[in-house]
């Protein structure tokens, strides 16, 4: 009896969600508190808010964060050790999927009524340059994490040297040779 939910999958969903988790509350903080007055403003939420710029515009790099770090995370699923450099460009899906999740960023941070009014939230211009750091990083961090899981856990495949396999046959199978 095996489950997809292996120990090591657990293990995996657990540390690439607190990693994305805590570089989303990076982004908002180092917003809020370093970059900009701290200024949680009144009544943000509703349409009548004053004083929220600050706030709106933490909103969207932690918006913009948490995305891009799902979109960069989809190379990290691809497998469960070996390093996403190893052929990037070879899923032109998965490589339009990232270029559209962007664009549709730009959208959602950029178009008046919907980043206002509906996501509460105001773009600028320098949380890309944040979002591609804390993107660089997150991607170093988990190819960290992979060398340490090649280093240190047991091989995922299992090699059979065992010369009473050779005479298995499938039926209806043509041989390679």
């Amino acid at each position: 009896k095996h489950s997809i939910f292996t120990k090591e999958t657990i293990m995996d969903c657990m540390f690439y969600g607190t990693v994305m988790g805590g570089m989303s509350l990076a982004a908002f903080s180092i917003y809020f508190w370093v970059i900009a007055d701290a200024n949680f403003g009144v009544n943000c939420n509703t349409n009548e808010g004053t004083d929220c710029d600050t706030v709106l515009e933490a909103r969207a790099s932690s918006f913009l964060a948490l995305n891009t770090l799902l979109l960069v995370h989809a190379y990290n699923c691809r497998h469960q050790r070996m390093p996403f450099w190893k052929s990037p460009l070879d899923n032109w899906v998965l490589l339009g999927s990232l270029i559209g999740g962007t664009l549709i960023c730009l959208l959602l941070l950029y178009v008046p009524y919907l980043s206002t009014k509906v996501f509460k939230h105001k773009g600028g211009a320098w949380e890309w340059a944040m979002v591609g750091c804390l993107s660089v990083a997150f991607m170093m961090v988990c190819e960290f994490y992979k060398l340490v899981k090649r280093t240190f856990l047991p091989p995922l495949t299992t090699y059979v040297a065992d010369k009473k396999l050779d005479s298995i046959t499938v039926e209806g199978a043509k041989p390679m040779l």
